[in-house]
C-alpha cells in the first residue's frame, strides 16, 4: 500500500468514523469508477466492511455522511 492510499484512507476513516477496512474499500471503490472499471460481483454483494466502503466509493451512495446526520429526518425539523 502506498503512502498516499494509506493516508487518505486513514483521513477518510477519522472524519467519517469507519473502520480502516472499510475506508480502503471507500478509495478503492472512488478508483475503481474514475476508470471506468466494472465492479466484481463480490463488490454487489458481499458485507463486510471492506465491500460495504468499495459500494460507497464506487457508487458515492448517501451514506456517506456522517452517522449522526444520516440519523435526522426532515419531520424532525
Amino acid at each position: 500500500m502506498n503512502d498516499v492510499f494509506a493516508d487518505k484512507s486513514q483521513a477518510l476513516a477519522e472524519e467519517m468514523g469507519w473502520t480502516t477496512r472499510r475506508a480502503e474499500g471507500y478509495v478503492d471503490g472512488e478508483a475503481y469508477r474514475r476508470r471506468g472499471l466494472e465492479i466484481s460481483a463480490y463488490h454487489k454483494i458481499a458485507l463486510d466492511e471492506y465491500a460495504q466502503g468499495f459500494r460507497t466509493g464506487y457508487y458515492k451512495e448517501a451514506h456517506s455522511l456522517p452517522s449522526d446526520d444520516s440519523e435526522k429526518s426532515p419531520a424532525a425539523a
